[in-house]
């Protein structure tokens, strides 16, 4: 991973502390539902730059937000990472995120596996998996398949609960313009 790329991470963490969107204290990462985790997991880095993401980027109320979410019937006991409602009493599910530190495909099927199933069970329209650099979006409005579900890929995560982008680049807007990246990114 190239020092842009993390730089640009160490960003978007950056502004979530300045935003108040997270605390950092004591190696935790303090997200606004009071739960804290430890921010030397490199899991735990991926998932509050996506939890700041969803509120910054993407426009969701950070109110709306949650992390840690066990769904009903679920065995193994496996959390959804984020899940953004449609409510704020966080009973309408709108996305399930699942995060991973790495993009390998190991980490990419486990996240997709777990992601869907917890998608299901909490009646989500859309699974946005990022594993490491990889970032995977699912519009699961039909309910698919495991097997199915890159035939249901979008582009882009929708940006507070509007339809469905139908390109993920805008020029000129600094949030969704393209940005250079070094060669070994390619």
């Amino acid at each position: 991973m190239s020092n842009q790329n993390n730089n640009q991470k160490d960003e978007i963490i950056q502004e979530g502390i300045e935003k108040g969107i997270i605390k950092i204290e004591d190696d935790k990462v303090i997200y606004p539902n009071g739960k804290s985790y430890n921010f030397k997991d490199p899991e735990e880095k991926v998932r509050a730059r996506v939890f700041i993401e969803l509120a910054v980027k993407y426009s969701y109320p950070v109110q709306r937000l949650d992390t840690e979410v066990y769904p009903p019937r679920r065995e193994p006991k496996l959390p959804s990472d984020i899940v953004v409602y449609e409510d704020d009493a966080k009973e309408e599910a709108f996305i399930v995120v699942e995060t991973k530190a790495e993009s390998t495909v190991e980490k990419i099927n486990e996240a997709l596996r777990e992601g869907l199933g917890n998608s299901n069970l909490l009646s989500a329209k859309f699974l946005y998996c990022v594993c490491g650099t990889e970032e995977l979006i699912f519009d699961l409005k039909t309910k698919p398949s495991l097997s199915k579900l890159s035939d249901f890929r979008i582009q882009t995560v929708p940006i507070n609960y509007r339809k469905i982008p139908k390109y993920k680049y805008k020029r000129g807007d600094p949030k969704w313009d393209l940005q250079k990246v070094d060669f070994n990114e390619l």
